[in-house]
């Protein structure tokens, strides 16, 4: 548990060297087959924060909301790294994958506590809410932000590829909600 601890430690060190542009921000991950395993925890403990922040933001949301956010949560964390192991090939990014998914896999952890205590500010009230819409979209833009510089780092120095994940990234997101929506009706 120690050495996990760590390891989610050295990560959020390595997220924020790597928005910043410091190349020691590879420091922070683990690249071997077994840091890609462990790195898929990042999404798991980022599942309840996330439903927290939907259930704080919806003031008395339905279990169906609380069911839907958490499947779209587990089809965005899963299936988008799948989606990636697809298309890597013939995008000729197969080698920087694993590091990718590494890094995005973390970078949802720290994503989903800052949400979540973005989230708080719904309960101010109405200039709460509004508080709580421009945080969001904050965040929004500070993921565009990371999921562009792991691409870049890790997948392709070209303009191309790096813009393809990026927009797959946001269109998977809104897909993994559509689709859990659908799921669960």
């Amino acid at each position: 548990m120690l050495a996990l601890t760590l390891e989610a430690r050295a990560a959020a060190t390595g997220i924020v060297r790597l928005v910043r542009g410091d190349p020691a921000w590879e420091q922070g991950f683990d690249f071997t087959p077994g840091g890609f395993v462990r790195s898929f925890i990042g999404p798991i403990l980022a599942l309840p924060l996330y439903v927290a922040a939907v259930a704080l933001v919806e003031h008395a949301p339905s279990n169906a909301a609380l069911w839907q956010a958490s499947l779209a949560h587990v089809l965005d964390a899963f299936g988008f790294p799948l989606l990636l192991a697809i298309i890597s090939g013939p995008m000729r990014f197969k080698a920087g994958y694993t590091a990718f998914v590494i890094v995005n896999n973390w970078a949802a952890l720290y994503l989903n506590v800052a949400l979540l205590a973005a989230s708080l500010l719904a309960l101010l009230g109405p200039s709460g809410e509004q508080a709580f819409s421009l945080c969001s979209l904050l965040l929004l833009c500070l993921s565009v932000l990371i999921t562009w510089r792991i691409a870049r780092e890790t997948l392709s120095r070209e303009l191309a590829p790096v813009v393809l994940v990026v927009v797959l990234s946001l269109a998977w997101g809104a897909f993994a909600d559509v689709g859990a929506g659908r799921l669960l009706s």
